[in-house]
Formats: structure tokens, sequence, C-alpha cells
């Protein structure tokens, strides 16, 4: 019954790696999209005209992933392991291991010397600043 069950997971997360490989390769969203990949999971706000990521990634070590921003692209790639005890037998395996890559389209250039990042309880917040030309600026009316 678990050789079932785990059979149908590696189908499952096979069928999610071609979808996900279908996407990139597709013009649907004329080359940009605002996501690829399912993981990790995240939320983006815009804050004093900035931008916050926050990445769920329970169980890594900062150490497991990277962070990569170039023009309006943040990219978060990494490996989030799953170990059991030796010589333990499993009664439930719902943790998993899985490797990710993950690009999100912002909706506008991005600071990419001014980035900052912290991990803390198993988020990712990234602080994202707009490039200064893309900054709203007041305008004096003579």
């Amino acid at each position: 019954m678990l050789d079932d069950f785990a059979e149908t997971m590696r189908a499952l997360a096979a069928l999610q790696s071609r979808v996900t490989e279908a996407s990139r390769r597709s013009d649907w969203f004329g080359g940009r999209t605002a996501s690829r990949g399912a993981n990790p999971p995240i939320n983006i706000f815009e804050k004093d005209h900035d931008i916050v990521v926050l990445a769920e990634i329970p169980g890594a070590d900062k150490s497991d992933f990277e962070i990569y921003v170039e023009r309006d692209v943040l990219r978060i790639t990494g490996r989030r392991a799953t170990e059991r005890p030796a010589g333990a037998s499993a009664h439930r395996l719902e943790r998993r291991s899985f490797d990710f890559d993950r690009s999100i389209t912002l909706p506008f250039a991005i600071d990419a010397n001014s980035v900052t990042a912290e991990y803390h309880d198993g988020i990712l917040a990234i602080l994202c600043p707009r490039e200064k030309a893309h900054r709203p600026r007041a305008v004096a009316v003579s």
C-alpha cells in the first residue's frame, strides 16, 4: 500500500513538473508571467513604493537557497530536505524533500544592489527597493 502511495506521489510530482515546464515554453503570457512554479508559496506586497516578498520555506536552512534579481524579475532557487531517523520505519510521510526554482515578475524594475533578505522561522522575507528611475515623484505646478 505504501508503494502505491509513493508511486502516486511520484506521478503527481512528475505531472506538476511537466505543467511547470510547459508554462515556461508557452508564449501564453508573452514571455512574462507573474510567477513560475508552485514552491515555495509566496505573498507579495507593495510597501512605501517598494516590493516585499514573503516566501514560506519551513525546514530549510538559509544556506539551502539563493536569490537573484535582474530588472523586474526575482528568482528564488534551492532545496528543502527532509530526513527521518536512521532505522525508523515510516507510518506517514507528508513532508517531502524538493528542489525549487521560482521566478516572479514584479510590476517594476528593482534596484538589485539594494535588495535585502532575512530568513526566520521558515519565512524568507525579501525587500526589493524600486529602481530610482521608476520611483514616483511629485511634480510642482507652476
